[in-house]
């Protein structure tokens, strides 16, 4: 038997248009082919009523979680060039790097979800998760290493960079909710069900 290893292929197969054409063997074992009308389809097809339901499971498993690693992996770039700063001692530029982390977070947030032709939600969301982690890490449970990143900054510095952390967290999923309620209404019609 013939295994179906990918999902939905074989329905999509069987829904392409096909020529009629179907090789046949008559009379004295010579090959020809005859020519007959492509079968249609019925109009209402379980195929159709359920297809919506399949683009909700084909967004679930194969793009989400492809979409939180890209946010979780650009976050975890900027952090760890961050943190690279700090442990090579680059105390000149450090109140820099830690700005222009946090306004490359934001503008990658509001990228993806206004340049593609199909924003992408997840890692706007993601890198407002990832930056409100860090700001819990700062503020709310600090640690002997957070300690020590604060010790670097002067009060208006951290001051700052708390403010930014916080407009970047609540931007980002304020921005991506508008952003889905709108293109969900411009793309989707309800009332047609």
């Amino acid at each position: 038997t013939w295994l179906n290893f990918n999902l939905y292929y074989q329905d999509h197969i069987d829904q392409l248009p096909t020529l009629g054409l179907d090789p046949t063997s008559q009379g004295n074992n010579t090959n020809t082919v005859q020519i007959r009308a492509p079968q249609s389809r019925p109009s209402s097809s379980p195929d159709d009523e359920n297809a919506s339901m399949t683009v909700v499971y084909e967004w679930l498993v194969f793009r989400l979680p492809f979409q939180l690693h890209l946010g979780w992996a650009l976050f975890n770039v900027i952090l760890s060039l961050s943190e690279m700063a700090v442990r090579y001692e680059w105390i000149i530029a450090l109140p820099q790097i830690s700005i222009l982390s946090l306004i490359t977070l934001w503008l990658i947030g509001i990228f993806v979800l206004f340049i593609p032709k199909y924003p992408v939600f997840a890692v706007p969301l993601m890198i407002a998760w990832s930056v409100g982690g860090v700001w819990i890490n700062l503020v709310v449970n600090p640690t002997s290493e957070s300690a020590a990143i604060i010790d670097i900054y002067d009060d208006l510095t951290i001051n700052r960079f708390y403010g930014g952390i916080i407009a970047t967290t609540v931007e980002h999923v304020v921005i991506a909710s508008i952003r889905f309620i709108y293109y969900f209404a411009n793309s989707y019609s309800l009332l047609h069900r």
